[in-house]
């Protein structure tokens, strides 16, 4: 039987076997109504939450007139990174990208506030709507000791 499996294997389209499994994975997705993070499109959200586009200007007024004081240290933190890496950008993929440049931004933040701190790459799941939600996030917030347990995706109040 193994033997008559691997002839097939050979013979058969592998372009059509991922197309037949993707297209079966997709179904099963929307017959079990679960969406993960990486199959998400706004289509997809649409029809699960009423995203709905806010035109209010002024929104983001007390972000964006902040007035951050940046150190010396901060600016020549910066500079150098930039300095070190500018050459090599284009180039990373998002794994270098991540390690050499935002990596070494994000260990400058202190997220270790009101028990929240930052989780990189473990699963969380919601459920919302009667459907699940899924996946493996490369950054996120959240409270939790061992596993996060309440994520903030956005800047709030913690």
């Amino acid at each position: 039987m193994e033997k008559e499996i691997k002839r097939l294997m050979k013979i058969a389209d592998k372009e059509k076997i991922i197309e037949w499994l993707e297209n079966e994975y997709k179904l099963s997705e929307e017959k079990e109504n679960v969406l993960n993070f990486r199959n998400s499109t706004l289509e997809k959200l649409m029809k699960i939450v009423n995203i709905q586009q806010a035109d209010e200007e002024g929104k983001f007024d007390e972000w964006f007139s902040y007035k951050y004081e940046v150190f010396e240290e901060e600016e020549l933190f910066l500079k150098k990174l930039i300095k070190d890496n500018k050459f090599y950008l284009n180039s990373y993929n998002e794994q270098t990208l991540t390690v050499k440049f935002i990596g070494q931004i994000l260990n400058k933040v202190k997220f270790l506030i009101n028990k929240a701190k930052d989780w990189y790459e473990y699963p969380i799941t919601c459920k919302l709507n009667n459907w699940t939600i899924s996946g493996n996030p490369d950054f996120f917030v959240a409270t939790g000791i061992e596993e996060p347990k309440t994520p903030y995706f956005f800047p709030t109040k913690i």
